[in-house]
């Protein structure tokens, strides 16, 4: 499967837009070399925990390389840079496993700030503590 692109002069939105798509038709092809689409994908943590490292399935919702933003339907590419088996953590669960991390750590992992990292916990600490009064 392979996508062409038109050459023209594109506005920044339209090479982010581009960019992602690119990055997107790479790391399909690679992972659909690494882990053909009729394998069977781990359904729960026991099955993956022992699995290869770099985890090839990048539509796990603890994958880091992408992010499905829900409010919009978005999908979001973490490292656009990089394909996934370049990552150093592959899944959350891994980086939970190992114990805790700073927001430096944290950042470096999720390709943020360590602010943004901070503004991002605060924000899931104020939703826990709302849900634990409910």
């Amino acid at each position: 499967m392979s996508i062409h692109f038109r050459h023209r002069a594109f506005s920044l939105g339209e090479q982010r837009r581009q960019i992602v798509a690119e990055a997107l038709v790479a790391a399909f092809e690679a992972l659909h070399d690494a882990a053909p689409i009729d394998a069977a994908r781990p359904r729960t943590r026991g099955e993956c925990e022992n699995d290869e490292r770099p985890c090839p399935w990048v539509s796990c919702r603890h994958h880091l390389y992408l992010d499905f933003i829900s409010d919009s339907g978005s999908l979001l590419v973490n490292f656009p840079n990089l394909q996934p088996w370049e990552l150093r953590e592959t899944c959350s669960l891994d980086v939970a496993r190992d114990g805790g991390a700073t927001l430096d750590e944290v950042g470096e992992l999720l390709n943020l700030t360590s602010e943004r990292a901070r503004q991002i916990e605060v924000s899931a600490l104020l939703k826990l503590r709302i849900k634990e009064e409910r």
